[in-house]
């Protein structure tokens, strides 16, 4: 998506009287130009700029800070809440109490309990297929809760470890607009 000059002048007043604000209050002063360019850089192609001013005006006015790329994607692309192994477990003997009817409340939660855990499952599995095309098969992932860790060893190369990590925020990307 381009945006063309006049949206670009409107996120850049937005941004240079967010960065005016932030220098009343002792904050270090920031590039307002630079700023605008790196959030046309990161969002550019996923909103457009009428979104993306939108959100900055509602992020300030619960912060009064210059908003990052990824606070205004986790704004516009709303994350829908997880189900915790507390409420899967519950839901699990609700379901059960109430003589495991098909269309119940209970066994939705169980379902997207399930689902979601899936997800995760195939997560890790192409982050293993990913490392494992770069040549190394020695890493761990472990998954955490509600994380997911991958230990690397110390000798890993660096162009290799910023290839991981690229490749793992793409992917984070696209899960988030996939869940959609």
């Amino acid at each position: 998506m381009t945006w063309n000059t006049d949206e670009k002048q409107k996120i850049f007043t937005i941004i240079t009287k967010i960065c005016e604000l932030e220098k009343a209050y002792g904050l270090p002063e920031k590039d307002a130009k630079a700023i605008c360019r790196a959030l046309e850089a990161w969002l550019k192609d996923d909103f457009v700029a009428e979104q993306v001013s939108y959100a900055v005006e509602e992020l300030v006015k619960q912060s009064v800070k210059v908003p990052m790329p990824d606070e205004i994607r986790a704004f516009l692309n709303p994350v829908e809440r997880k189900i915790t192994v507390g409420e899967y477990l519950q839901a699990k003997r609700d379901w059960i109490d109430n003589g495991k009817q098909q269309f119940c409340n209970y066994l939705n939660i169980i379902k997207k309990f399930d689902a979601q855990n899936q997800q995760e499952d195939e997560g890790i599995e192409r982050r293993k297929e990913y490392l494992a095309s770069l040549g190394y098969n020695g890493h761990k992932i472990v998954k955490k809760d509600d994380a997911i860790e991958i230990y690397l060893p110390k000798k890993f190369s660096e162009p290799n470890a910023k290839a991981i990590n690229n490749f793992l925020k793409s992917i984070e990307t696209k899960d988030e607009n996939n869940d959609k």
